[in-house]
């Protein structure tokens, strides 16, 4: 094998287990959310929270403002007030899930800057991160899938001469 096939052959493998981590950890989410739905909390509530977890102070802010604005302008009743959460009242199971998820949700994006950190250096060394991908994509998907797709591809560039 060349310099060049061992190259691209490294990034294949690096850019597959990055991409392997990253459905583990959604796979794990989507575990914790049906676990939480079939016990019968509030899911949507639960994703909108874990959602603007993320977001800076002065973001909420910002959002809450405009919600308001837009409510003023229509003329629609918005209610948005922070409130003090009483932490007595926290259930644990929940609790343990939404830390975990955020948890999960940050290694995910660690690990989606660490693939695009990958993708430029394979760029800068010349190669073409999107056709790496598109190569893991097809082995995964087998010989039957890759020929269909090639077959669909000369058809539209067929169809574009």
């Amino acid at each position: 094998m060349t310099n060049h096939a061992n190259a691209i052959r490294s990034y294949a493998d690096q850019f597959d287990e990055k991409l392997k981590e990253i459905d583990a950890l959604k796979s794990d989410e989507k575990e914790y959310f049906a676990e939480l739905k079939e016990a019968g909390y509030p899911v949507k509530g639960i994703r909108k929270l874990l959602a603007d977890s993320f977001i800076s102070q002065n973001q909420a802010d910002t959002s809450r403002e405009q919600l308001r604005e837009a409510g003023r302008l229509l003329g629609i009743a918005v209610c948005i007030t922070p409130t003090e959460p009483d932490k007595k009242q926290a259930d644990d199971l929940a609790t343990r899930r939404f830390k975990a998820m955020r948890e999960m949700r940050t290694q995910a994006q660690t690990l989606r800057d660490e693939l695009k950190e990958l993708k430029v250096q394979a760029k800068a060394e010349g190669f073409v991160p999107e056709l790496i991908l598109k190569a893991i994509g097809i082995k995964k998907d087998g010989t039957a899938a890759y020929e269909q797709y090639s077959l669909t591809l000369d058809q539209y560039l067929t169809a574009l001469k």
